[in-house]
């Protein structure tokens, strides 16, 4: 007697199944690849910011150098520009911007609307420079609250460098918030002492401060 076959059933079923479990963690791969693009386009927004900062005072500076120089002139006045942003003391808390606000009650003087001297000149941009880093440019429509800056974003001006740099060379430095830790700077202790630089899990880490810095050299003459 010739049996006849027994019918198999559920193999297209289990390979539904199967097909569906190699899509979800290809699917899964491509969602880690756009989480993973994103941080880095976030994280690449963030330095262009603050090389934009950063290169802003730089040339505030330059502008403001003798036309007719007299020696040392230059030195002493990029000397005020750092102490109005030392190292010890970075500018941009927004819970105290003390330029920014002197800037608003008119205790610096707004040279946009009055003739400045150098020295007026320089505590304006700098107060302009804090701004700049408070985000001051862009605020939400409700609330006031600040947008356009760099998170935890701090501002430095220190100088003059030591050997190997040239003589008369200051260095201007932008420091904020980075997104993943990864290497603590060292170009610059800028803003490093503050304890404002956290990891995801809220633990200081001095690898995710980031760090810009420009180095500019005033020239007086022979």
């Amino acid at each position: 007697m010739r049996h006849k076959p027994i019918a198999q059933r559920g193999v297209s079923l289990i390979e539904v199944l199967v097909t569906l479990v190699i899509l979800a963690f290809g699917m899964l791969g491509i969602a880690g690849l756009i989480i993973k693009g994103n941080r880095a386009a976030y994280e690449a927004y963030q330095r262009h910011q603050a090389l934009a900062i950063a290169n802003d005072m730089a040339e505030r500076i330059k502008a403001n150098q003798a036309m007719l120089l007299t020696g040392g002139s230059n030195v002493t006045m990029l000397n005020t520009y750092v102490g109005l942003a030392p190292v010890a003391m970075p500018i941009g808390d927004p819970g105290n911007p003390v330029l920014w606000n002197a800037l608003q009650t008119a205790t610096i003087t707004d040279c946009n609307a009055a003739t400045c001297d150098r020295v007026q000149l320089s505590s304006f941009d700098v107060a302009l420079w804090e701004g700049e880093l408070l985000g001051v440019s862009e605020t939400a429509t409700v609330g006031g609250q600040r947008l356009g800056g760099l998170i935890n974003a701090r501002g430095c001006i220190e100088g003059p460098l030591a050997a190997p740099s040239p003589p008369n060379t200051y260095r201007i430095s932008v420091a904020w918030q980075g997104d993943v830790p990864t290497i603590a700077p060292g170009a610059s202790i800028c803003a490093r002492d503050l304890n404002i630089y956290v990891d995801a899990a809220g633990n200081l880490n001095d690898a995710t401060r980031r760090l810009i810095s420009l180095d500019i050299t005033v020239f007086e003459p022979i």
